[in-house]
């Protein structure tokens, strides 16, 4: 290992990422793509309501900083991505914010986000087909 590495291939970083990120979720910050590990922290609000009970409200989020979550940039996860058709082993898997879910095999002007590493798609019956993405870590 270099003297001057902060994080190894394959490690989680802490990232801020959208209120509401649920682990799993894939993500795209800047020119990073990745998936969410954790939840996104919640911590600007009390863990137990002044009754002792707890909020549900609170997410300490693995332990980063309100906002955070942890991420991996890399790997082949499962995820939801939006396809007319069954998506094709390779096909690639594109960002699309303004879109629920965000990925998809239209590319049009979107960025790469990664490429179908599934030879056996589910479909989810809603348009979307889930199935096993392997990430571009960085993209233009």
């Amino acid at each position: 290992m270099s003297t001057n590495e902060i994080y190894a291939v394959g490690q989680s970083i802490s990232r801020p990422v959208p209120a509401g990120t649920k682990s799993g979720d894939p993500l795209r910050i800047g020119f990073h793509n990745c998936v969410a590990v954790t939840d996104a922290a919640k911590t600007d609000v009390a863990a137990f309501n002044t009754d002792g009970t707890v909020n549900t409200a609170y997410n300490l989020g693995g332990g980063n900083k309100h906002g955070n979550a942890s991420t991996k940039a890399g790997g082949s996860h499962r995820v939801n991505v939006k396809a007319a058709a069954k998506p094709a082993y390779g096909a690639g898997v594109y960002w699309d914010p303004a879109a629920t879910p965000k990925l998809t095999v239209t590319a049009g002007s979107l960025s790469l986000w990664g490429a179908v590493e599934d030879s056996a798609p589910t479909d989810n019956g809603d348009g979307s087909w889930s199935c096993v993405v392997t990430i571009t870590p960085i993209t233009k």
